[in-house]
């Protein structure tokens, strides 16, 4: 090995060493014009730079770097004091990494870009997560934000076809997601809400702005509540008990009628009650379908056409008119209007059971009247004497 050291009046400026496995040390001194006065650099044997230092007037760091075999980077940069300000890894996949420090040493930033254009910066305060950006080079991006406690509290998210979303938490609690989809349109979603029967809640919204479904939910998932809003104006309503099990459903009707399906019904397990409703809010009919397929069907309001089913339905007519459709088994009507008077009630038969008037039996049974049409189908009026049947009672299709 050799050194050569060089002088200028009398002061020391440079010395070069040459070591004994070939490789340098080459040391310059009393450097002028910059931040740091001295400047060290090892060199391989072949000619290679592997480490430049360079250094204050007091010794302390001002600029550190190291190239390692593989041809990556390490860049250390300092302040005036020697406090390290920055650190910058240049990666041999291309990527590369920065860290920057306050003047207690502590990380403040944590930078990585990939090759691709790819940059995630990580912000600190006092060691904890403050913000978090990425940007990447198809366009799609993320910041994620954090409370003085490295509590994240919102996390935003664009992606390539400028859709976004925005999910906000409370000490580290997702409490809410705001997405608005590329279409222009929005789904909301509410978490962990207090003093209802749900716990979360979504809602879509079109591009125009206006509400098409909201769906709550229970804290196991269940369903408590949905609404489906169509473009016509009608609504779908659809009400839960706390087992998720439906227990009402309501459609709106474009009309502005009302139907309310009625999934539990006092003392008939198994049966569905649907009510039918005008314009005008006033109750039409009521027809509960039992677990066995028969219904219960009742008029309130004049003027109505009830139907059944080839069950053994029951149906009560109202105080006005009331067409009721038979469509076989064995049924009965309640508060039948029999004869000729304005308000009198109408049996419609098809002509494939019974051709007409003449091909019916008719008897008295009781205080009410049976009308025999074949075998196995039967109507049964309650409280109506057969001598009071007029032809007009009766519509053949």
């Amino acid at each position: 090995s050799s050194s050569n050291t060089v002088y200028s009046a009398g002061v020391k400026t440079k010395v070069y060493l040459t070591n004994a496995d070939g490789s340098h040390d080459n040391y310059t001194y009393n450097i002028t014009g910059q931040s740091y006065t001295t400047e060290i650099q090892h060199t391989t044997a072949a000619g290679t730079l592997t480490s430049l230092t360079r250094l204050h007037a007091d010794d302390t760091l001002a600029y550190k770097q190291v190239i390692n075999s593989d041809g990556s980077k390490v860049t250390d940069l300092y302040d005036s004091t020697g406090h390290k300000t920055s650190e910058i890894l240049n990666a041999t996949d291309g990527s590369t990494t920065t860290d920057t420090y306050n003047s207690s040493g502590s990380i403040t930033q944590h930078t990585v870009k990939t090759a691709g254009g790819d940059v995630t910066t990580t912000n600190y305060v006092n060691g904890l997560n403050s913000s978090i950006y990425v940007v990447n080079a198809d366009g799609t991006k993320e910041t994620k934000l954090f409370d003085s406690s490295g509590n994240l509290t919102s996390d935003y998210v664009l992606n390539k076809d400028g859709s976004n979303s925005t999910t906000v938490y409370s000490s580290g609690v997702k409490t809410a997601v705001y997405a608005n989809n590329a279409d222009g349109s929005h789904d909301n979603t509410i978490y962990n809400i207090t003093g209802k029967s749900y716990v979360t809640e979504q809602q879509h919204i079109d591009a125009s702005g206006k509400m098409t479904s909201i769906i709550r939910s229970h804290a196991d998932g269940t369903l408590d509540y949905t609404q489906v809003v169509k473009s016509d104006g009608s609504k779908i309503t659809d009400v839960y008990d706390s087992t998720g099990v439906k227990t009402t459903e309501t459609l709106n009707n474009a009309d502005g009628t009302t139907d309310v399906f009625k999934f539990k019904v006092t003392g008939l397990p198994g049966a569905v009650e649907h009510d039918s409703y005008n314009s005008s809010g006033s109750l039409l009919s009521i027809d509960v379908l039992n677990s066995d397929g028969t219904h219960a069907v009742t008029a309130v309001s004049a003027g109505l056409t009830l139907t059944g089913g080839s069950g053994n339905d029951i149906f009560s007519a109202a105080p006005g008119s009331t067409t009721i459709m038979f469509d076989g088994g064995n049924d009965q009507i309640k508060s039948f209007h029999a004869g000729t008077a304005s308000n009198h009630d109408t049996i419609e038969i098809l002509k494939s059971l019974v051709a007409d008037y003449s091909h019916l039996q008719i008897s008295q049974s009781g205080s009410d009247t049976l009308i025999q049409l074949t075998s196995a189908d039967s109507i049964l009026l309650k409280n109506v004497n057969s001598s009071t049947l007029d032809h007009g009672n009766f519509l053949f299709v």
